[in-house]
């Protein structure tokens, strides 16, 4: 009855579909296809855990649907990556783009309501964590993480340790943003296009701008 609900969405992958669920959910979850991919994802990493912390109903999670009308769906490849100490951490609804590209190395957690466009990326080596409503927008950046150390001559130490990011709630990015670690959004902040962001903000309803981003408005919010 589960599978027949789901043959109605365009462009899913029933392997795919029960390949993630079982892989990534414990078995009573993941009879219930709570995740659904399209064709067009690949998997690199099955290996670490999904958790739901709301009510769970078929299809609940997107992965590779959703896209941006300029940009060639049929050849915009979602990516998912969780390793072994992956956990990824549903809140409700979350929408995921084609051709997003998702690492997954630590605890990444998606509040109820979260839209994803397409052709974003999201590198969770750490902690990122976005609240309700969070919308990302296309060919953005999210990194907690700057891959390669970076280390002090004098004591030995490492400077550029992970950081965890945190997202409030209603926030927006919007596109071709980038994120980096350490950052602290509050709600109802707004991120403009081509925007670098690093560090903790903390005044909501504010547009954020600018390299690095710096609050030009204040007093706005999203319409969700």
């Amino acid at each position: 009855m589960i599978i027949g609900k789901l043959i109605g969405f365009k462009d899913i992958s029933m392997w795919k579909t029960i390949r993630i669920n079982f892989k990534l959910c414990k078995w009573k979850v993941a009879r219930k296809f709570p995740i659904i991919v399209s064709r067009n994802v690949l998997f690199n990493n099955l290996k670490g855990n999904a958790e739901f912390r709301s009510c769970i109903t078929p299809g609940i999670v997107r992965i590779g649907f959703n896209s941006v009308q300029v940009f060639d769906k049929k050849l915009s490849r979602t990516v998912l990556n969780v390793s072994r100490e992956g956990r990824m951490i549903f809140m409700g609804k979350c929408s995921i783009g084609s051709g997003s590209k998702l690492g997954v190395g630590g605890v990444l957690t998606f509040g109820d309501n979260f839209t994803m466009t397409a052709e974003s990326v999201v590198i969770c080596s750490k902690e990122v964590k976005f609240g309700e409503n969070n919308m990302v927008s296309w060919n953005c950046q999210i990194m907690d993480t700057d891959f390669h150390d970076i280390i002090s001559d004098n004591s030995g130490e490492t400077l550029n340790s992970p950081s965890s990011i945190i997202f409030g709630d209603r926030v927006w990015i919007g596109s071709r943003a980038t994120v980096l670690k350490g950052t602290i959004l509050p709600d109802d902040t707004i991120v403009a296009a081509c925007s670098l962001v690093t560090g903790k903000y903390s005044d909501s309803n504010t547009v954020l701008a600018g390299v690095p981003a710096k609050v030009i408005k204040r007093y706005v919010h999203r319409r969700i």
